[in-house]
């Protein structure tokens, strides 16, 4: 039987090493604020 390799670890051209293939790229979330600067909401968004 053959591991889903979604769940298999992963390592980039830079020597990182994911601990599966579920990542989220960079992108705006939209929760910065005037001064581009992360909020309170974009802190609690990543922590969970």
């Amino acid at each position: 039987m053959t591991k889903n390799p979604m769940f298999q670890p992963l390592q980039l051209k830079n020597g990182t090493i994911l601990k599966n293939r579920f990542v989220k790229p960079a992108m705006s979330e939209i929760m910065g604020d005037k001064e581009y600067r992360p909020t309170e909401a974009i802190v609690k968004l990543y922590k969970h």
